[in-house]
């Protein structure tokens, strides 16, 4: 077996190049017998001055070969993907149980490890990958991504959720939706919806901030997962703009393909830029699809969801989950994506566009009435903008309960406007529509853009 280290680090003097912040762990879910995992990215920065070369050792605790990674070598700033072989573990990953390892980095005069913890069973937390988010220096923050906290079978369990960063104060909030226990500590059932905001970042300096969400099974602690948080603040004009927090996807057990969604990519500055996208899924189904994998902005995305490849392929109720990738130069952005098959759900929605010549009067507003594909449920709704302040607006109409939090029951009708809007200088802006179960099980994300035109 061989002998796992403890995780070190060196304090470098600051005129020396030594590695940036890396996660505090890396988080990888199984179902028993599953015979592939999602893989994971991991970006290896330099912090100080001077060159930094590193290497990389991947041990197990169990001594299996398990655990890999795409490169043992390399020059700071890299991107690497760290890959788990459900094969190589103990009884080829067929017998529940929770595995450890760690990955090695060593540069002169500098060390730092990244614990990997691995679990295989059946009604466990499901993987989140990393998420990133990213915005121009001295610019609004970007939109809040929604990340859906489920299991990967049919027992839901309580877990507790706490954010943290390093660098750069305290930009990384993270809050649950309604519905949680507020005991000390307070904690939620599976599913459940969690946000992940920047905040107070106005101020930060241009480069690349690490922060880190855990989420940990109540009340025994006997499962968790770190899902690392990237925030990117750019200084050129060639850098993401605002893309969606989530996309949603409702399907009914047994039913077709959902109707696809779109996504626009587009630069936050004058400057066009090359992106990629990679699509991945917390079971490694291939399910999520996008119809492109690299292009130059601006550009619009089709991305679908392939029942056929869900697991119990859509014939089971379910909440599973995904993610889209884009990664530009040296930045990456992420979407959360949650398909919800079941009989109970949203009835699912495309985004909304708004329209107006700079300095001319607000667009009309627009309608959006919310369903449920089966039994009607109590729901409330919020929303957010990226660039451009608080220009969006929504009016909930009567019939509904004026508690705190207050909520609508399905079907309903809700106005979306767009307000305060007649300084906006001539560009894209973009905010969305979070509505949300009353107790926090599924929500649903409707894109919103607005595009205001040059002044005839």
């Amino acid at each position: 077996m061989s002998q796992r280290r403890w995780q070190h680090c060196i304090v470098a003097p600051s005129n020396t190049a030594f590695f940036d912040n890396l996660p505090g762990q890396m988080s990888f879910s199984l179902a028993t017998g599953q015979t592939a995992a999602t893989h994971q990215e991991l970006q290896i920065r330099r912090a100080g001055t001077g060159k930094l070369n590193w290497s990389l050792q991947a041990i197990t605790s169990d001594g299996g070969a398990w655990l890999s990674a795409s490169a043992l070598n390399g020059t700071a700033p890299s991107r690497i993907s760290v890959t788990v072989a459900p094969a190589n573990l103990p009884f080829g990953g067929a017998i529940a149980g929770t595995y450890a390892g760690e990955l090695i980095f060593e540069a002169i005069g500098s060390s730092v490890s990244v614990p990997v913890s691995v679990v295989v069973g059946d009604g466990i937390l499901s993987q989140v990958n990393a998420i990133g988010f990213t915005k121009l220096f001295a610019q609004a923050n970007p939109l809040p991504q929604i990340l859906t906290i489920t299991s990967n079978g049919t027992t839901n369990f309580n877990f507790t959720v706490v954010g943290a960063t390093s660098t750069g104060g305290a930009w990384l909030s993270v809050t649950r939706a309604i519905g949680c226990s507020n005991t000390n500590p307070s904690f939620c059932a599976t599913p459940h919806e969690v946000t992940a905001s920047i905040v107070a970042a106005s101020t930060l300096a241009a480069g690349t901030y690490t922060g880190q969400i855990v989420v940990v099974e109540h009340p025994k602690g006997t499962q968790a997962i770190t899902v690392p948080v990237t925030l990117t603040v750019a200084s050129g004009d060639a850098s993401f703009d605002n893309l969606p927090g989530q996309m949603t996807f409702s399907v009914v057990t047994g039913g077709g393909n959902p109707q696809s969604q779109s996504v626009q990519i587009r630069s936050a500055g004058s400057q066009a830029f090359s992106w990629t996208l990679a699509p991945s899924t917390s079971d490694a189904g291939k399910w999520l699809h996008a119809s492109a994998s690299s292009g130059t902005t601006p550009a619009t995305v089709t991305v679908n969801v392939r029942v056929a490849n869900l697991p119990n392929q859509g014939k089971v109720a379910g909440t599973f989950t995904g993610q889209l990738l884009f990664k530009g130069a040296g930045e990456a952005i992420t979407i959360p994506v949650t398909v919800v098959v079941g009989t109970t759900d949203f009835v699912q929605l495309q985004g909304l566009s708004f329209s107006k010549a700079f300095g001319a009067a607000n667009p009309p507003s627009q309608t959006l009435t919310i369903a449920s594909t089966g039994t009607a449920f109590d729901f409330i709704m919020s929303g957010q903008t990226g660039t451009g302040g608080a220009w969006l607006s929504i009016a909930r109409g009567a019939g509904c309960s004026n508690t705190n939090p207050a909520y609508c029951l399905t079907p309903h009708t809700i106005t979306i406007s767009v307000v305060a809007a007649s300084t906006l200088p001539v560009g894209t802006y973009t905010g969305q529509v979070v509505l949300t179960e009353k107790n926090g099980s599924m929500d649903m994300v409707v894109p919103v853009t607005l595009v205001v035109t040059a002044a005839f």
